[in-house]
């Protein structure tokens, strides 16, 4: 699904392998707070709405990176009101060349991650299943 409105960022089809060292900068960190810090969990819809507490029957997968990556049931809220999906990280740190600059300015929205911002584990970068990975937390 192509959404294309002004509440969401990083619905994106890479089309390039992602990097093998991720990118862990500024804007890779912004997002990674941003998603840790969620403000709710749900659907959106095409027309740029959001239905919070419900699930699809079906994941975003990086069709650049192979079958092994592919995102929760479940689209997220970030705490700015943006909305995304959750391979959000990977996306920012593995395919930051294909990224739009619509997407890095909403990004750039987002709020400084403290220093003491723990970097993305493997499961935030994409490694491995993330099926029920956010749903942890």
């Amino acid at each position: 699904m192509k959404v294309e409105t002004s509440n969401c960022m990083l619905y994106i089809h890479p089309t390039k392998k992602g990097l093998d060292e991720p990118i862990l900068d500024e804007l890779t960190m912004k997002v990674l707070h941003a998603v840790r810090n969620k403000t709710a969990k749900g659907v959106l819809h095409q027309d740029g709405s959001f239905s919070k507490d419900i699930s699809t029957k079906g994941v975003h997968h990086c069709t650049a990176c192979g079958g092994n990556i592919h995102s929760g049931s479940q689209d997220i809220m970030l705490p700015n009101g943006l909305i995304t999906n959750t391979l959000a990280v990977h996306y920012v740190a593995k395919h930051r060349g294909e990224l739009t600059q619509e997407d890095i300015t909403k990004i750039n929205t987002l709020a400084e991650c403290a220093d003491t911002c723990v970097p993305p584990t493997e499961e935030e970068l994409g490694k491995g299943w993330m099926i029920d990975y956010y749903s942890s937390y």
